[in-house]
């Protein structure tokens, strides 16, 4: 779906998340400038031992001025799953012919994801648009993408992706990043998921 390219812009939201860890390095195998938004100067160092080319501390810098003085042309993707002001700043720094692919919005579960909350207008609810898979025209050929997977499913075509990723991963290419802290027993879902929405992981939680 998103189809990089060498040279492009590549923004990924929540960089050193289950599936933005994945995300950064793709992106940068395919030749892309990657740029990642993190929580906390932890992330920023796993975020750039990812590959990111720029890492954004959203507590401490403002993405949206990052984005506008740093990189005057555009964002060409973004793989946004944090919503709120990050999707925002994503939105407004598009550039033409760019895309959004809309994974989700961790920073306003239980989605609360309206104009009010994410400050665009004319889009009337991130998750809408993510669950039942619509693509929505920003105009100068820019689009909002909410199927990510567009049709893989059906086709088959997730079967040579996922191979292309488990060879990766075997050539020591792609790594995958898995959080350190334990949670132990059923009884400890509902603490890996609060930690979780809490930002606080770094990579996939296992329970």
């Amino acid at each position: 779906t998103a189809e990089v390219r060498a040279g492009d812009v590549v923004l990924v939201t929540a960089a050193c998340g289950a599936t933005g860890s994945f995300a950064v390095q793709l992106a940068k195998l395919a030749g892309a400038v990657v740029i990642g938004t993190v929580g906390s100067s932890q992330k920023v160092e796993a975020a750039l031992a990812l590959g990111c080319d720029r890492v954004v501390n959203y507590r401490e810098e403002d993405l949206s001025v990052v984005l506008r003085e740093e990189f005057p042309s555009g964002i060409d993707i973004v793989y946004e799953g944090v919503g709120g002001a990050l999707f925002r700043a994503a939105h407004d720094n598009l550039a033409e012919g760019g895309r959004i692919l809309l994974v989700g919005a961790i920073a306003t579960y239980p989605h609360n994801t309206s104009p009010a909350q994410h400050g665009v207008p004319g889009i009337a609810d991130l998750m809408d648009v993510f669950r039942k898979k619509e693509t929505v025209d920003l105009g100068a050929g820019r689009k909002l993408i909410g199927n990510v997977w567009g049709d893989a499913f059906a086709s088959g075509a997730l079967t040579p992706a996922r191979e292309r990723l488990f060879d990766l991963y075997k050539a020591g290419r792609l790594s995958s990043l898995v959080d350190k802290t334990q949670f132990v027993g059923v009884e400890s879902i509902v603490d890996a998921v609060l930690y979780m929405l809490g930002g606080m992981n770094m990579g996939k939680v296992w329970v």
